[in-house]
């Protein structure tokens, strides 16, 4: 029964994109934002953007907004965006993660720097393998008899 309800929680990620977004700050100060989506997404291209200024993208036709220029860096690994940004101002400001794929997908948090949490691996960890968390534990349920 676990596996199907499984299978129906990874069909539901797979048929329309989904994607969460947390934020923290690290030790050395700097904003941390982490973009999830379903890991199997097909050549995912990433953007964050900040009052319609790009703050970061995988896509080298984005062009960086000045403002930010050595300050944000963006990756795509499995199925995460990481966002790292230098220099965060206190006053509150949102921040939209797009992922282009075969479908466009988007969402947006809102960061107070002095109401953020700090950074820890378990975190990042938590938001980011839920759906391969699943599919690891359905892998050991016992199969029908």
């Amino acid at each position: 029964m676990f596996l199907i309800v499984a299978s129906l929680c990874l069909l539901s990620l797979s048929t329309g994109q989904q994607v969460d977004l947390t934020s923290c700050i690290t030790k050395e100060n700097n904003l941390r934002m982490v973009c999830t989506f379903a890991p199997d997404t097909p050549a995912p291209q990433c953007k964050y953007v900040q009052a319609n200024r790009t703050v970061a993208s995988t896509n080298s036709t984005d062009a960086q907004d000045p403002k930010y220029k050595n300050r944000a860096n963006v990756t795509v690994s499995g199925g995460a965006c990481l966002l790292t940004l230098t220099g965060l101002p206190d006053v509150t400001q949102q921040f939209t993660c797009i992922i282009r794929a075969t479908q466009r997908a988007e969402t947006t948090a809102t960061v107070d720097k002095n109401a953020l949490g700090t950074c820890s691996s378990a975190a990042i960890l938590q938001s980011s393998a839920a759906p391969l968390l699943i599919l690891i534990l359905a892998s050991f349920l016992p199969g029908p008899h």
